[in-house]
Formats: C-alpha cells, sequence, structure tokens
C-alpha cells in the first residue's frame, strides 16, 4: 500500500507539467523545449514585427512567439522616438512644421481657399502703444507678408479696437524704427490708404525688413503716425521658422519655362498705387501658358529677372 501511494504521488506531481511548452525534463528540439511527459511540444514560431519609432512614438524591435500556445520566444524591446529634428521650422521627417509662423491662403468671394499664401503669426502678438489719452495700454498685433512681398502690420488697440483709416482722401504716413537683433536701428515707413486696416510697409524698405525677419532673433518695431507723434505702437517679433516658410513657398513660386514676345504693347503695373503705365518696344519675357485675350495679366521679368505682373495689350488695341 505504501510503495501504492508512493506512484500515485509522483504522477500528480508529474502532471502539471503535461502542457504546451512545459516542463523542463530536458528533451529539446531546435533549442525549444518540449514537455516532461509524454506529450511533446514544439513550438511553432511567428515573427512579431519591429514597429519603426516616429517623431513622438517610441518603436519595438522584431520578436518571436508560437504561434500554437502564445509562449514569447523573442521579447520584443522598446526603440525611442527619434525626436524632432527642429524646433522650430520643418521638420525633416514628418514634415510637421514649428514655430511662431504658419503658412495661410487668401479666400475668394465663395470662401474657398485660393493659391494666394501669406506667412502670419500663429497667435497675436500682445504689445503696448500710447497716444494723448493713454500709455503703455495693451496692443495686440500682427505681422503679414504675402507672396507679392507686401509686409503689412495689423494693430488692435486695447486687444480689440483695430486701427484703421476711415478716411476717403487721405492716407495716414508712419515713420517706423526697426531694430535688428545686431542692435542696429533702420529708419523705414509704412502707409494706411484710405479706408484701410493696415500699415502697408513701403516698397523702397520691404526688402530690408524681409531681410530681417528672415534672420535670427527677435526683431523689434517703433511705429509712429507721422502726423500725430504721440500715437505711437511698439511690437516685438520673433523671426522663429519665418525664413524655412518664405523660402520654401517662394521655391514653389518661381515662375515656369519663360516663352518670347515680340511686338509693341501697351501695359499698366498693377503693383504700384497709382498706377503706372508706358509702351514695350522690345522682346519681352512671358510666362509660359498666358493667352492673348487682349487685355491679360501678364508676368515680365525685368534685366534682373524679378517678376513683375502688368496688364498687358497690344498698342491700338480695345483695351488701350
Amino acid at each position: 500500500m505504501k510503495k501504492l501511494t508512493t506512484i500515485l504521488l509522483a504522477m500528480a506531481m508529474t502532471l502539471p507539467l503535461v502542457a504546451c511548452g512545459g516542463g523542463n525534463a530536458g528533451n529539446t528540439n531546435g533549442g525549444n523545449t518540449n514537455s516532461g511527459s509524454t506529450d511533446k511540444h514544439t513550438h511553432v514560431e511567428e515573427v512579431m514585427p519591429a514597429v519603426e519609432p516616429t517623431c513622438t512614438k517610441t518603436g519595438l524591435t522584431e520578436g518571436k512567439r508560437c504561434s500554437e500556445c502564445g509562449e514569447v520566444l523573442v521579447a520584443q524591446e522598446t526603440v525611442p522616438a527619434l525626436g524632432r529634428t527642429t524646433e522650430s521650422g520643418t521638420c525633416e521627417r514628418c514634415g510637421q512644421s514649428f514655430g511662431d509662423w504658419r503658412i495661410d491662403y487668401s479666400v475668394d468671394d465663395f470662401n474657398q481657399p485660393t493659391d494666394e499664401w501669406y506667412i502670419t503669426e500663429d497667435e497675436y502678438l500682445v504689445s503696448t502703444f500710447s497716444n494723448s489719452a493713454t500709455t503703455n495700454s495693451k496692443l495686440y498685433a500682427n505681422v503679414m507678408a504675402d507672396l507679392d512681398d507686401n509686409v503689412m502690420i495689423f494693430l488692435y488697440e486695447y486687444g480689440s479696437r483695430q486701427v484703421k483709416n476711415s478716411s476717403e482722401r487721405y492716407w495716414d504716413e508712419y515713420n517706423i524704427t526697426m531694430r535688428t537683433p545686431d542692435g542696429a536701428d533702420h529708419k523705414i515707413t509704412g502707409t494706411m490708404y484710405c479706408g484701410d486696416d493696415r500699415v502697408n510697409i513701403d516698397d523702397a524698405y520691404i526688402d530690408e525688413v524681409l531681410t530681417a525677419l528672415k534672420g535670427e532673433g527677435n526683431v523689434m518695431f517703433r511705429i509712429e503716425n507721422a502726423d500725430r507723434t504721440v500715437e505711437s505702437y511698439m511690437i516685438e517679433v520673433a523671426t522663429s521658422n519665418f525664413a524655412e516658410l518664405y523660402n520654401a513657398e517662394e521655391r514653389m513660386q518661381q515662375p515656369p519655362l519663360e516663352k518670347k514676345l515680340s511686338g509693341c504693347y501697351n501695359w499698366v503695373c498693377t503693383k504700384h498705387f497709382p498706377a503706372i503705365s508706358g509702351t514695350f518696344r522690345h522682346r519681352l519675357s512671358i510666362r509660359e501658358g498666358c493667352t492673348m485675350k487682349e487685355p491679360s495679366l501678364w508676368t515680365l521679368f525685368s534685366d534682373t529677372g524679378d517678376p513683375m505682373a502688368y496688364l498687358l495689350y497690344r498698342a491700338g488695341s480695345a483695351g488701350r
């Protein structure tokens, strides 16, 4: 009886090991451990695919498990997230842009986006303004640059009341001091046209302002009404990712192949106010794809290769 009890006890201790991949009796097959009983199991390897890490998410190395019992044979290891390639600009890995500036597009009369892009800040600049009634009060401001190389500044006194020119006859002129990160002060001017709601940097200084915004550090502007000198606005602009966005859009706007056009044409330049006009009597470089419907908007190129928009029609035509 004692011998029978001993045999039954030994069998009871062995039963839990009769399972898939269980046991440890030393029977192996290709490195896989089989059960210690007569019911043997050979693992069927299944690959657990690797997961590539991204800028913000971790990844996994390749692993292996048994497709029948689920036992993990080769554990997957965590791969750290890669991180952004830049904190101010466009990440080279994921293409996402970071910084204080963003690209947006003008809309048409149906509120649909057009291909006319502009660059503006993600958030309003918070600064101060002063006039005869207040000193260093809250000012919200917004700087914008568009595909026509216009640079505009929108001003909101007390954070809500937009500065506008309500006159139908007179422009508001502004004297502006732009201080660049090197400490240099640049004297420039701006204009708010009749019925307008923004200070337009005058053409003679646009390149100077764009160069500053494409640089590094913060650019400061002190904007003073030329007629009412007690009316002034102080804003500080972080250049951040402006250069990267502007240069990328500028490359996309490069004109296609040019074609030559000979003849005598009258023209009106649509980029100037008041409009100027004249006559071309030489060969012109015209953007390919333009039609000869008159008058038509053409893009001509100056001797330096700079594109200029003109309303162009043949001399002597009805549009003259």
